[in-house]
């Protein structure tokens, strides 16, 4: 649908999560991307933060990391 309404408050959600992993990796570097199970990447940041993508649809545990089908985590070394 090209209906805004009908998406803007999930927008608005998407919008406000990604800003905020962005801030947490605004001038990092990516020091190592790793597939450290299937369908689940942990993504490593010279400034110490992890971010964790869950690809599948089933909740995964990684590293301790509760990570939530579809979705990702973002944590710290």
């Amino acid at each position: 649908s090209t209906q805004f309404d009908i998406y803007k408050d999930t927008v608005v959600e998407y919008d406000k999560a990604l800003r905020e992993v962005a801030a947490k990796v605004e001038g990092a570097h990516i020091v190592k991307h790793e597939v450290v199970e299937e369908d689940v990447v942990k993504v490593t940041y010279d400034n110490g933060v992890v971010i964790y993508v869950n690809y599948s649809e089933k909740t995964v545990l990684c590293d301790g990391v509760t990570i939530d089908g579809m979705s990702y985590k973002v944590g710290e070394k």
